[in-house]
């Protein structure tokens, strides 16, 4: 969840719960506050106020549902806490108990991401999808699980501009390299083939046009969008010098087959519908919590 999405949340519930108790009777309005569970959340300069509140509920939840007793980490972590503190030895639940009173579990940063984290799951419990349920989930992401255009091209690279016309669409790299003993410029004008040292490719088999981009920028990219097959481009400048490029195939993309997309489908819906139940759940958890915010 965003930090304006969570502060919205925030002060969202905050008003429907004021506004709810305002329209009680006052000795209502009283019981009600009763008997919400008091959760005193502190707020250090620079963080976010909507975070902090979030990550305390988790928390809370996690430690009203036994989390200090049942997770081990958190419980022997939390006891060595306690008896550093020293003071009368009493029992593990007496000593849980005040290392919660004293704040503990929120001062220790193990301690706090295994009760946020059963503090997630007690909220929102892992689900799966029926076939039906991931089906469609895949169709309105169709773009996301499609394979991707790839390319096979040859490259030359030039500090400078490179003099010369094109090379003629007949004279592939290998032959230009080999007609020349290896030297670079047999069937080319003007030296064009040479290029410069560079620690670019010369050669790419089958990238996608996202590798292309990171590797050359947009401007090589554009170019090899709109390269005829066998012929040498003309110079494109980047802010690397200029290049020339000569595309030997593409491959289109397409859509993937199920088997091949579904374990990637798979995660991102579960990832998806838990953040929106995550959500949900920590809205409706805040009014069940009477929060005191202080800095």
């Amino acid at each position: 969840m965003t930090g304006m999405k969570r502060l919205a949340i925030f002060f969202a519930c905050g008003a429907v719960l004021h506004l709810a108790t305002r329209a009680m009777a006052p000795e209502g309005a009283e019981a009600a506050a009763r008997q919400l569970r008091l959760l005193p959340v502190r707020v250090l300069p620079g963080q976010d106020p909507a975070a902090v509140v979030e990550e305390a509920l988790l928390v809370d939840l996690a430690l009203e549902r036994g989390a200090a007793l049942t997770d081990p980490v958190v419980r022997d972590r939390l006891l060595s806490a306690v008896h550093r503190l020293g003071g009368e030895p009493t029992g593990d639940t007496s000593a849980l108990e005040r290392a919660v009173k004293l704040g503990l579990p929120l001062a220790d940063p193990v301690v706090r991401q295994r009760l946020r984290f059963h503090g997630e799951q007690a909220l929102a419990p892992p689900q799966e999808p029926s076939s039906a349920q991931l089906q469609t989930f895949i169709a309105a992401r169709s773009e996301r699980y499609r394979a991707p255009e790839r390319v096979t091209l040859e490259h030359r690279f030039y500090r400078d501009p490179p003099a010369g016309d094109d090379c003629p669409p007949h004279t592939t790299a290998r032959a230009v390299v080999a007609g020349a003993g290896g030297r670079g410029d047999a069937g080319c004008p003007g030296g064009a083939r040479r290029g410069d040292p560079t620690s670019l490719p010369l050669r790419l088999e089958n990238a996608t046009l996202a590798e292309l981009e990171a590797r050359f920028g947009p401007e090589v990219l554009r170019a090899v969008r709109v390269a005829p097959l066998a012929v040498w481009s003309a110079p494109v400048r980047s802010p690397f010098g200029f290049h020339r490029v000569r595309v030997e195939g593409r491959r289109a993309g397409g859509q993937l087959p199920f088997h091949a997309i579904e374990k990637r489908a798979l995660a991102d819906w579960r990832a998806e519908t838990h953040s929106q139940r995550l959500d949900d759940a920590l809205a409706e958890l805040q009014l069940r919590r009477r929060i005191v915010v202080t800095e």
